[in-house]
């Protein structure tokens, strides 16, 4: 450079050998943000951050960062939120942070740019669908504008603010101005002016003056906005025709009128003729597309509809009775003018004066049949309702009549059955009292009669020396049999005596009076009764016992002497079960008894649960019976289960059932009212 030092250029170019290196050489746009970061938007190669002090480049891309296309075209940081950068691609928008370089894509197609307005809102210009508001917190599109909208084409170029808030849009087919709060558009072309209706992408720019700058591809254009004036003239707006069903109606009668310009007029059509297009053109010389115009229906529509550029509205199956249509136009700087058109549509015949005259009429002669009808019928329905209120007294009467009949035959038989059973243990305590004292005879004399032969073996080894070998060893052996018959005779005398006993016990017919117990802690002392009595039958024996009381269960009327009995009957049979499995299943087996209570809506249950052999189903139905048992010949009497079932069942209204799988335990259930 003549007169001064030579100029000086640092390239940066794409290298594919280094990976610092710029990642492409098509630069869309060169951003630096509010932390004075270079960001560099490369087509097809992503986005690059510039280290400014070494002169390398991070680069971020859908592969290894997240990004949501390569493509990328812009790159906006919002005033409102430094540190979030705004990435437009041909395939949607990304929000980077750039703390975390984390990445959340929006698939919402090709974005321009982006702009955040002076009240906050976020606005994307996009390459096919039109301009976006876009709500960065939900992450969504919000309102979506299009040609429809009286926007000037859906393939949008850029987006900028001017100082009275208006929105100017660069598309393919003109410039558009933007009113965020009346949503209008005004749109301008070359007929105003501008070199060419289309734009050039990169080729935007705004001044901090305020100045707008933008590129087409038959030169440049700039303006203030504020010097941008459109003409206040407003179109003059008239209804020109009224279809119906795709036919004209006219004004004064005929099928087809035109209403003249600036006249307000009115049609009255048939009921039939209710589906209605009304159309309307607004006249403005200089700018006939910018006319916009809007409709509201007085007695159908309840506000006004914007029609954008549409000159024709249509309604359908419109009601009988007076509208008003009101249409209204307005251009670019203008105010709204107006006209208006009002229909009646008459109604059919069968809803006219004279014919509702008639229909009061009818329903007068209506009114006076469903009265009489009503009267006989009533009379009728109430005749009905007294043989009904005296068919449900006598059915009551008898239900009672009922009742007390089943309450006297079920008193009846639990006396029959006192009587019987009383007898019966009468009868039985007289054979056990009979039997009793010859057994207990044979006990006696059995005991001593295998003393005795111990007393002669003692005496035969005193005596052996004295006789010879053979004797004494016949003579041992008979006294050793007549040692085993005395000992049988006595081990099945006990059991007859046990018998006898369980005979008395079953015979017994005053058990005593009710009472009301604590049934939790009455469980309780049986539960500890029982543990403690096979304990001491069985020295090494142990188990483990739950108990799970409920608390609610509270007082019970019972005879306590005769549920004892059931409780101690239960709890023996379980301890026994347990013990016997563990003397099979060895070591590993722990002998566990459940003891639960539960209180029902009109009841109180007891379980008693063990994890013993269980029963056998074949000998369900049969373990409540007198003298059946399970158990070994010698261990049980077959009346315990007999005589529970008898105080549960028939002397406290109860149930007693038994549940379980065979090798899995059993369950007795036990229940009483309360």
């Amino acid at each position: 450079m003549q007169g001064g030092d030579p100029v000086s250029f640092t390239r940066y170019e794409h290298d594919p050998g280094n990976a610092n290196s710029i990642g492409g050489g098509c630069l869309n746009q060169i951003l630096e943000d509010q932390a004075g970061n270079f960001w560099f938007a490369i087509w097809r190669s992503g986005l690059d951050r510039m280290d400014r002090a070494s002169g390398t480049f991070t680069h971020f891309t859908p592969e290894s960062n997240g990004l949501i296309d390569n493509g990328v075209l812009r790159v906006y940081e919002a005033p409102s939120q430094p540190g979030i950068l705004w990435v437009g691609t041909e395939d949607g928008l990304s929000r980077m942070d750039t703390r975390t370089e984390q990445f959340t894509n929006y698939d919402i197609g090709r974005s321009m740019m982006m702009l955040e307005d002076s009240k906050g809102r976020f606005w994307v210009a996009t390459g096919s669908s039109g301009l976006y508001l876009f709500d960065r917190v939900a992450g969504k599109i919000v309102v979506h504008y299009t040609v429809e909208d009286g926007l000037a084409h859906n393939i949008t170029y850029s987006v900028f603010e001017d100082e009275d808030g208006f929105l100017w849009i660069s598309t393919e087919n003109g410039l558009s101005r933007f009113h965020p709060e009346e949503k209008t558009f005004v749109n301008f072309t070359v007929d105003d002016g501008l070199p060419d209706n289309r734009f050039i992408e990169p080729a935007k720019f705004q001044s901090p003056s305020g100045e707008l700058f933008f590129g087409t591809p038959s030169g440049a254009v700039s303006f203030f906005p504020r010097e941008v004036v459109a003409s206040s003239m407003a179109p003059s707006i008239v209804i020109t025709a009224v279809r119906i069903e795709g036919d004209d109606a006219d004004v004064a009668g005929s099928r087809r009128q035109e209403i003249p310009i600036m006249t307000r007029g009115a049609i009255s059509l048939s009921h039939e003729e209710r589906d209605l297009r009304f159309e309307y053109t607004g006249i403005h010389f200089s700018r006939p597309d910018g006319t916009r115009y809007r409709y509201i229906l007085e007695g159908y529509d309840t506000h006004w509809i914007d029609g954008g550029s549409e000159r024709g509205v249509r309604y359908t199956k419109l009601t009988h009775g007076e509208y008003l249509f009101r249409v209204a136009a307005k251009n670019l700087g203008s105010d709204w003018e107006e006209t208006s058109l009002i229909v009646t549509i008459l109604p059919p015949w069968w809803r006219t004066a004279w014919a509702y005259a008639l229909y009061a009429l009818l329903f007068a002669a209506a009114v006076f049949a469903v009265e009489r009808f009503q009267r006989e019928r009533l009379v009728a329905r109430e005749r009905l309702r007294a043989e009904r209120e005296q068919a449900r007294a006598i059915a009551s009467t008898n239900a009672e009549l009922q009742r007390a009949l089943q309450h006297l035959t079920e008193t009846q038989d639990q006396l029959v059955h006192s009587q019987k059973m009383a007898s019966l243990g009468q009868l039985t305590a007289g054979i056990a009292h009979e039997l009793k004292n010859p057994l207990n005879f044979v006990n006696n004399f059995a005991e001593l009669s295998t003393e005795l032969t111990g007393e002669l073996v003692a005496l035969l080894d005193e005596e052996r020396e004295r006789l010879t070998p053979v004797n004494a060893h016949q003579l041992k052996g008979i006294l050793d049999d007549l040692r085993m018959n005395t000992q049988k005779i006595n081990e099945h005398g006990r059991r007859a005596d046990g018998i006898i006993r369980a005979m008395l016990d079953h015979a017994r017919t005053q058990p005593g009076g009710r009472d009301s117990v604590d049934l939790n802690g009455l469980l309780d002392e049986y539960v500890n009764l029982a543990f403690h009595g096979m304990r001491a039958r069985v020295p090494e024996f142990n188990s483990a016992i739950e108990r799970k009381y409920d608390s609610t269960v509270g007082k019970v009327e019972v005879v306590p002497q005769e549920i004892g009995r059931v409780f101690l009957n239960l709890l023996d049979n379980a301890f026994y079960a347990v013990h016997q499995k563990q003397a099979s299943a060895g070591p590993g087996f722990t002998p566990t008894v459940w003891v639960e209570t539960t209180r029902g809506e009109d009841y109180v249950e007891i379980r008693v649960k063990d994890n013993g052999p269980g029963v056998p189903h074949s000998v369900r139905d049969k373990i409540f019976e007198p003298f059946f048992t399970t158990k070994p010949a010698g261990s049980g009497t077959g009346l315990g289960l007999s005589l529970s079932y008898d105080i549960v069942v028939k002397g406290h209204r109860g149930m007693l059932t038994v549940e379980g799988e065979e090798g899995e335990g059993a369950s007795f259930i036990l229940r009483l009212p309360g």
